[in-house]
Order: structure tokens, then C-alpha cells, then sequence
């Protein structure tokens, strides 16, 4: 199953799959372009300018957009990690431990959690 699709600042599509990848497909011809592998099912993609960030299992796997080499993991949640949303130096995660995280985007650091919820966060959306 395919479970997140986002369009990147390149203007690529950028989806996550069960099959524990994100595939990179070209913007204008739909071509498949590369393919990022992540630790278990990819449920939710963000994309910056320099970094994609894909959940895995209980955490965000950190590729280069340049050439999809993996940079690094970030750690935490307890449950599954089932969203992902990026707002310039900030990213935030839900997950299936019924948190919502907040990480540096570019030093890769938890900067704090939201508790709360009584289920799980399955979408996040930032909107101004």
C-alpha cells in the first residue's frame, strides 16, 4: 500500500509505501526517479529543501534529497510513527502512542512533546 504522496520544493512527488520505501518520481513526466529505503512500512513523507524524512516503524528516517543517502535516525516514539509534517526548521510527528513530537529539522534533535490525545495521530496539517 502505498500511504503518503507529497510534492517536494523540486516540484518531485515524494511516496511512501508499505514495502518500507520512498519512491522519488519526477514532477513533469511522472518517471521513476530513485528509491530511498526505510526501517518497516513508510506511513508519512516530508520533504524540505535538503532532507526527506519518512517514518519507520517508531521513527524518521533522514535522506538526502540529492541523492537519497540516508543522513541519520531520530528516535523516540514508542508507537509507530503515522504522520509527518514540516514547517521550515521544524518538524512534528504523530504517532501511534498517541503523541505529537517536535523535532529540529536540521540538527535532527526532540525538542518536545504534546500528550493528550486518546488515540492515535494519524494526520497533522499546519495551516496558516
Amino acid at each position: 500500500w502505498v500511504r503518503a504522496l507529497t510534492i517536494g520544493p523540486d516540484g518531485n512527488l515524494y511516496s511512501a509505501s508499505d514495502d518500507s520505501t520512498v519512491r522519488v518520481w519526477n514532477g513533469i513526466t511522472d518517471t521513476h526517479m530513485r528509491t530511498l529505503q526505510v526501517d518497516g512500512s513508510g506511513w508519512a513523507v516530508a520533504v524540505g529543501e535538503r532532507w526527506v524524512y519518512a517514518s519507520s516503524s517508531r521513527n524518521i528516517t533522514v535522506c538526502r534529497c540529492a541523492n537519497g543517502d540516508r543522513e541519520t535516525t531520530m528516535e523516540g516514539h514508542v508507537g509507530g510513527v503515522l504522520s509527518l509534517v514540516l514547517d521550515n526548521n521544524t518538524i512534528y510527528s504523530g504517532s501511534g502512542d498517541k503523541t505529537i513530537r517536535v523535532w529540529s529539522a536540521s540538527e535532527f534533535t526532540h525538542l518536545r512533546t504534546l500528550y493528550g490525545h486518546s488515540d492515535d495521530v494519524y494526520a497533522l496539517v499546519l495551516d496558516r
